[in-house]
């Protein structure tokens, strides 16, 4: 029976849970071989990442990105921050910062599911829409 990517960071994440320092290594030494020796080594990546997704859920942590036409002030990224923080109830939050010089002005904001847009190029576009009814 073939394990998914899934069930095994399912398992790896009951297993590491409360682990630390050698005990924590040592799981995952033979979380490792375990991979190896059923050749799924190959699923590594998928299964980092469904086992971020239980990590964060579990201790609500929401990734969140922010794309700027140049960076942002440590103020606003503060406000911004914490208003997600509301929003999402999070007790933390991992912000990561993108340089995107298309967007022309303004951020677009995305975490979890949600994209909030408030970038000046797609401002010019609606209002280029509206023009055209």
């Amino acid at each position: 029976m073939k394990i998914t990517s899934k069930q095994y960071a399912i398992a790896l994440f009951e297993l590491v849970r409360d682990k630390k320092g050698k005990e924590l290594e040592q799981v995952l030494s033979s979380f490792a071989k375990i991979l190896l020796d059923r050749n799924d080594h190959f699923k590594r990546d998928k299964i980092i990442l469904e086992f971020e997704a239980l990590w964060y859920k579990e201790y609500s942590i929401v990734k969140v990105e922010i794309e700027s036409v140049r960076k942002l002030s440590q103020e606003i990224t503060g406000s911004l921050v914490e208003k997600i923080k509301k929003i999402t109830k999070a007790s933390d939050i991992i912000l990561s910062e993108k340089i995107n010089k298309e967007i022309i002005g303004g951020a677009v904001i995305k975490f979890n599911d949600h994209i909030l847009d408030f970038s000046l190029r797609t401002r010019l576009r609606k209002f280029k829409e509206v023009l055209s009814l």
